[in-house]
């Protein structure tokens, strides 16, 4: 799904913020801010594809348009730091509601500055650990592989709403076409699929892990 000019103008906006606070807040290593777009932004905009198929807007002729949804339960971006994949996610679905989740105070300041600067609507900011988030308060979390999955969905199943699912940034493998479909197992009581998205112009795919509620 192609951006509109001012989702783009965003996405600017947001990478600015970041080389500004960078120093202050710790949000990415030095030497991503040179790379920062195609290391951070595209990587976290190719979790957009699955969460519009699994939200049931799979196509751009069923979009919703740019409105806020009326929904009481937030997507939420575990260890969100930096705003990744929260923030891009936000400016690229806009009707979805996203709630950045970090334990870090200064990280927190700084994601608040994000959506009041780039005027988010559909962004909250919780400071937090994940651990203290109550049962059904999300209706999926998404986050990067900053700890194994196992424990990725043994803090989102302790958050999730019935029916909600996990969907965890992978490996990356640059290949002409896209590896061969595969369903990973290692967590308890949860089925795993591996989907392989790619952004044009990276030339790698991203391996996402989605993570359900086994069927009873």
């Amino acid at each position: 799904m192609p951006l509109a000019d001012p989702q783009l103008l965003k996405l600017e906006a947001y990478s600015a913020l970041v080389a500004r606070w960078n120093g202050v807040a710790g949000l990415v290593s030095r030497d991503d801010l040179g790379r920062f777009s195609q290391r951070h932004l595209l990587d976290s905009l190719a979790l957009a594809p699955l969460l519009r198929q699994c939200e049931g807007f799979d196509s751009a002729s069923n979009s919703p348009g740019t409105e806020v949804a009326e929904t009481p339960l937030p997507i939420a971006d575990f260890g969100s730091g930096g705003g990744l994949p929260g923030v891009p996610l936000a400016i690229a679905l806009p009707w979805l509601t996203f709630a950045l989740v970090d334990r870090s105070e200064k990280k927190a300041r700084f994601l608040r500055r994000v959506r009041d600067e780039l005027k988010l609507p559909n962004v909250r900011v919780l400071c937090a650990d994940v651990r203290q988030l109550q049962r059904c308060s999300c209706k999926a979390v998404v986050a990067r592989a900053a700890m194994p999955v196992q424990a990725l969905w043994r803090h989102a199943r302790s958050a999730l709403a019935p029916g909600g699912y996990l969907l965890v940034m992978d490996r990356i493998v640059r290949a002409a076409q896209a590896p061969p479909a595969e369903s990973p197992g290692g967590c308890e009581g949860a089925t795993v699929r591996r989907h392989w998205t790619q952004m044009p112009r990276y030339g790698a795919w991203h391996g996402v892990l989605e993570v359900r509620e086994m069927d009873p």
